[in-house]
């Protein structure tokens, strides 16, 4: 990402300025990580917690345990059982990580290398938080045999790349409940794919394609992503997120939000800066200043067969 420090605050700093008012690199940091984590395609945020572990039951089945019955009168409504499956436990993770600022960096207004150590800080942190949650959902989709193979790597021109996205679609559509049920009509568990995840590179190989190219022929060409870019094309009717952090080799088709949940013991905190090795004009016997982001949270995979993984290359 292109970043000057500065930029989001709406004003023009020297390193002094962000010795002399610490809260400045916490506004910078902030507003970098907050929204651009893309984990938050498959997890809904599910709030706070003090529990440095939880236990969760994914979801079996979309039905309970009976179907509603014909009641005569004065005759006794009859109950179902929630259908559960078995419990899970997932630990607390935290990431954390330090940004160091010198005296030198200070004193000569090194503003160059504290706008790269600021975005090289946020990257880190944001690429740890992806993969902590996209290792699970890659694990959840080979567990649960949610996986579409290419037929031809989507590196070259001619690979057939809708058959797969469709294919992976369907596998999310058509996702079924384990074990045998009473009604076939209540085996699906009900999802609806509406997001593709993928890395940037994935992304023009699609709209270089020669398959995608051949629909913009003609009456269309005016909405050709190969000229538009990324927006407000949607292919498949499906939402496009792109990270940096997914493998290029994989590709995701879900229903966003839904595979999983994450709950924050602490979310994303940024410290103002501060010497660490006592406080002085020159910051201490180090002559240093740092700031710290952390961030202690739990991620848990409730609908596991919400999302499927297309392997690309």
């Amino acid at each position: 990402m292109a970043f000057i420090l500065g930029e989001n605050s709406g004003g023009s700093y020297t390193v002094s300025d962000y010795v002399d008012e610490p809260e400045l690199i916490v506004d910078e940091i902030v507003s970098i990580v907050q929204d651009a984590a893309i984990e938050n395609v498959f997890y809904s945020d599910d709030g706070e917690t003090t529990a440095s572990a939880i236990i969760f039951k994914q979801r079996v089945s979309p039905f309970l345990s009976e179907s509603p019955h014909e009641v005569a009168e004065f005759e006794e409504i009859p109950t179902a059982d929630i259908r559960v499956g078995d419990d899970k436990v997932e630990k607390a993770f935290k990431i954390a990580e330090g940004l160091r600022v010198s005296y030198e960096m200070i004193k000569d207004n090194r503003i160059d290398l504290l706008s790269r150590g600021v975005e090289q800080l946020a990257n880190e942190f944001l690429y740890a938080s992806a993969r902590q949650g996209l290792d699970r959902v890659k694990a959840a989709t080979d567990e649960h045999s949610q996986v579409v193979s290419a037929s031809t790597p989507w590196s070259i021109v001619t690979a057939e790349i809708g058959q797969d996205v469709l294919r992976a679609c369907a596998m999310v559509s058509s996702a079924l409940v384990d074990g045998d049920v009473d009604d076939e009509r209540k085996a699906a568990l009900g999802y609806t794919p509406d997001t593709i995840v993928m890395h940037p590179s994935v992304w023009y190989n699609i709209i270089g394609n020669k398959t995608i190219q051949a629909a913009f022929i003609g009456a269309n060409s005016g909405d050709n992503p190969y000229f538009k870019g990324f927006q407000p094309y949607k292919p498949w009717g499906l939402d496009v997120a792109v990270s940096q952090y997914v493998d290029p080799k994989q590709v995701f088709v879900l229903q966003a939000k839904k595979p999983g949940g994450k709950k924050f013991l602490d979310r994303p905190q940024v410290t103002p800066l501060y010497s660490p090795y006592g406080d002085s004009s020159i910051g201490g016997a180090t002559m240093e200043y740092r700031a710290d982001i952390m961030e202690r949270s739990i991620r848990a995979l409730y609908d596991p067969k919400a999302v499927a993984r297309i392997q690309v290359g």
